[in-house]
């Protein structure tokens, strides 16, 4: 008689707190800066999987009657949450150079030497600028709720369909 009140607590412990709601990122980062963005995100309910827009507080699928929950905040999901540029990480860009020229400027072929394009003549990372910090984070490993819903937005204008509040 004692232990039942370990079934309730164990219950609010394994749902309180958590957000329910979920977010999946998707799309891959940048690696040259002529590259189009492609990431966006999608939310949805960590229950059914149904698609729903950040903020709601109700899963749009009436049959769950889930109650969503959202984070303030998301790690990064295009930097793995470490805050690094993900094109110098792959590209092995010692100091976050242009992986094309070096971190020279300018591209040396047929003994000319004319600007380098990925870098427009700068030698430093065209998608971080030579921070070496992810340009969706800015360095800081995670999102918050105002830019995560941006990225949903963004999939949403390419076809994407969300529920909407």
């Amino acid at each position: 008689m004692k232990r039942l009140w370990l079934l309730p607590v164990a219950l609010l412990a394994a749902c309180g707190g958590q957000p329910s709601g979920a977010v999946r990122f998707m799309g891959g980062p940048r690696i040259r800066s002529a590259d189009p963005d492609n990431r966006a995100a999608e939310s949805y309910c960590l229950t059914c999987g149904t698609k729903a827009y950040i903020g709601i507080s109700k899963c749009p699928n009436g049959k769950c009657q889930q109650k969503l929950t959202w984070s303030e905040t998301y790690p990064c999901g295009f930097c793995g949450a470490t805050g690094d540029c993900r094109a110098c990480r792959v590209l092995d860009q010692a100091g976050s150079a242009c992986f094309n020229c070096k971190g020279t400027g300018v591209i040396t072929y047929e003994g000319r030497t004319p600007q380098c394009p990925q870098c427009k003549g700068t030698g430093k990372c065209g998608i971080c600028a030579g921070s070496g910090k992810c340009d969706l984070c800015k360095g800081n490993k995670k999102l918050t709720k105002t830019e995560v819903e941006e990225l949903v937005k963004k999939l949403d204008k390419k076809g994407g369909e969300e529920a909407k509040p």
